[in-house]
């Protein structure tokens, strides 16, 4: 049980956190007056939100880092904080991280995927309004 619960949990994660909707069967845990008596859907959100705050995500402490380390080898824009946060609005960023995945290439020379962690600051940077920090 509580293993289903932790499995459950790191899918609401990975949705919120990367944008991709994972549609899960919450039991209906509403009494005969209609009254939801179940928390999980708050708890699953406050899970989240508690993980992104903790991780107290900087640009320059672990956003900036995760760039050099592995965009800058083929992407100048990605040396400073105006070049990066330039893929934001256009959806470009969301699109080749989140959802294709396919940034970094397998060609390049440096690391070949981001891990779920850097993903998760990343996501965290953006959905915080990408601050100058």
């Amino acid at each position: 049980m509580k293993r289903s619960i932790a499995i459950m949990t790191f899918l609401f994660l990975l949705a919120f956190c990367t944008k991709v909707k994972i549609d899960v069967p919450i039991k209906d845990d509403s009494d005969p007056n209609g009254n939801n008596t179940s928390d999980t859907t708050d708890s699953t959100v406050n899970a989240i939100l508690d993980t992104c705050i903790a991780l107290n995500v900087t640009f320059s402490e672990d956003i900036q880092p995760i760039f050099v380390y592995t965009c800058c080898e083929c992407h100048a824009w990605c040396k400073n904080y105006n070049g990066i946060i330039g893929w934001i609005p256009s959806g470009k960023m969301d699109t080749v991280l989140f959802i294709e995945k396919s940034m970094p290439p397998t060609y390049a020379t440096g690391p070949k995927f981001l891990t779920d962690q850097e993903l998760l600051k990343i996501q965290c940077w953006i959905d915080a309004g990408y601050p100058n920090n």
